[in-house]
């Protein structure tokens, strides 16, 4: 997905979602943003490249993580993560699912590398597995931002 329309990012260029990963005219729009970013401090921009352009998981609306890295193969190394969410109902009760999830995210932050294939994904510290997730116990999306 192009990384202008990373809605997710911490500093986002758009603030709807586009209606395909690669629609025109949120592009165009994102273009028209950026430029006005770099025009006030070509300096900053990079630092906003930077943040547009790192991969995400989504678990679902609420409740996602900006990885501090860069996909290879079917890798995603990182040095940090960010996580978004809001783990209460508006009557202070948690969402169990949400409880699954933090706790994974904290695996998350003991690591520094994800690793894909096709029945689950891994989550590596250097070369110490910490855990290993079936895809089908934790349903979510990533997001590749080039």
């Amino acid at each position: 997905m192009d990384y202008k329309l990373n809605i997710l990012a911490n500093i986002p260029l758009i603030f709807h979602m586009p209606c395909t990963p690669d629609c025109t005219a949120s592009r165009i729009l994102a273009g028209k943003v950026l430029k006005l970013y770099h025009d006030y401090s070509p300096v900053f921009i990079k630092q906003i490249v930077r943040f547009l352009r790192q991969p995400a998981l989504v678990f679902n609306t609420e409740n996602y993580v900006r990885l501090n890295g860069k996909f290879a193969g079917n890798k995603i190394r990182y040095c940090g993560i960010e996580h978004v969410h809001y783990p209460y109902f508006a009557d202070g009760n948690k969402r169990f699912e949400n409880i699954r999830i933090n706790q994974l995210v904290k695996t998350l932050s003991k690591g520094n590398i994800l690793v894909f294939d096709a029945v689950a994904f891994s989550i590596l510290d250097n070369k110490d597995l910490l855990v290993t997730v079936e895809y089908r116990n934790f349903p979510f999306q990533v997001y590749d931002f080039r």
